[in-house]
């Protein structure tokens, strides 16, 4: 328990440590897709032994990675897993990218560092309890002649290496489906917020970034109105 605990401290101390896990995530991209083929295609697999829409559905229910692959195979039977794999994991990458675009790259940036510890702060919390129970009932298994302290070991680790592997699915799955868009700025709305300056400077003036407000509490700005119709609404 130690151990593992020192790693997740270690690897969450690394993440904020950082501006940019852009590397982080690619890694895990390309893992998480690598597990899916492998899963689907296994390695040294005969064609009739692929379930390529099982693929095609998770890739696009999971990921909104929507590629054909059985017109991909029938085109080409010399197709290989490996090759299904770049497919689409470039897909992926690419539907990425054009998300990035839409957004300034600052704060692209905080918000994948603010998903990836919100993902490894509660699979680490549920492993935790998971753990809990495991030594609850661990001694029940000397009943069975085994030795309680190994299989707590050997489960322990095994619970730990799944946990890490959700962290990389959910952090992925939850970023691949994330939508991007630019709200235009019409005059109205540009001529609004300057005379609204004009009246209250101090409205639109910055605020601490650690201040947590509700929606309809009243703005820490002073401005009087509520968060979500002030700096909520910015």
């Amino acid at each position: 328990a130690n151990d593992q605990r020192k790693i997740i401290y270690q690897q969450r101390d690394d993440i904020l440590k950082v501006d940019d896990v852009t590397g982080a995530l690619d890694m895990m991209r390309e893992q998480v897709f690598s597990d899916l083929v492998d899963t689907h295609i296994p390695p040294q697999s005969f064609p009739e032994q692929w379930d390529i829409e099982g693929l095609e559905t998770i890739l696009r229910d999971e990921f909104q990675v929507d590629i054909d692959l059985k017109a991909m195979y029938e085109s080409d039977e010399s197709l290989t897993g490996e090759e299904i794999y770049k497919a689409a994991l470039a897909e992926s990458e690419r539907l990425y990218n054009e998300k990035q675009a839409l957004v300034d790259p600052v704060q692209f940036r905080r918000f994948e560092k603010s998903i990836l510890l919100e993902v490894l702060d509660t699979q680490w919390k549920e492993h935790l309890a998971a753990m809990d129970y495991l030594r609850q009932g661990i001694q029940l298994r000397a009943y069975a002649q085994r030795r309680p302290e190994q299989e707590y070991k050997r489960e322990s680790f095994e619970r730990f290496e799944a946990m890490m592997e959700q962290i990389h699915y959910k952090t992925v799955r939850f970023l691949s489906n994330i939508q991007s868009r630019v709200e235009p700025e019409t005059e109205t709305a540009i001529r609004h917020e300057d005379e609204e300056y004009r009246a209250n400077p101090e409205a639109l003036e910055e605020i601490p970034e650690n201040i947590h407000v509700g929606r309809n509490d009243p703005c820490p700005c002073g401005s009087g109105k509520r968060y979500k119709e002030c700096h909520g609404k910015l």
